[in-house]
């Protein structure tokens, strides 16, 4: 037996036990076909899961998110209310932050999340406010590029 958490739509988390995804399409009328949840997993009100998607343990999915087909989100992840994830997202650890792709058109580096243009017009204001070496302004802006390449809508 599994466990899932469901927020209702009043914000109220509901444990529910199951065995297979086809228990949960009961309460959960948009999980896509091949779709696997984790334990525990907490998934928001009105929450769309797409085709072949894999949620994994602990996760939690934000009430009205839209997870695309195949997509993966992994143990202990947060996905906002209202995101949508329509690829998997890409998280780098650098040699001074982390790097991801925050949404489907945002860079988060450290604690700043901002939308693709920004990053791409302000990533050396920042490495210098955080004190980054030459080369790691260079590191970074390559992470950027690549995101913006492969994530750009």
């Amino acid at each position: 037996m599994k466990t899932i958490y469901l927020r209702n739509s009043i914000c109220e988390l509901r444990k529910f036990e199951y065995k297979g995804i086809e228990d949960l399409r009961e309460i959960i009328t948009e999980i896509g076909n091949g779709a696997k949840i984790g334990n525990c997993a907490k998934i928001g009100d009105g929450a769309e899961i797409g085709n072949c998607a894999k949620i994994g343990n602990g996760a939690e999915i934000g009430s009205y998110a839209k997870i695309g087909d195949v997509a993966k989100i992994g143990n202990d992840a947060k996905i906002g209310d209202g995101a949508e994830i329509t690829k998997n997202p890409l998280y780098i650890i650098g040699s001074k932050h982390f790097i991801c792709n925050y949404e489907n058109d945002k860079i988060q580096i450290g604690c700043i999340v901002e939308s693709f243009e920004w990053w791409a017009e302000n990533y050396e204001t920042v490495g210098e406010r955080e004190s980054y070496t030459p080369e790691q302004v260079k590191e970074y802006k390559s992470y950027i590029d690549f995101i913006i390449s492969k994530y750009k809508p």
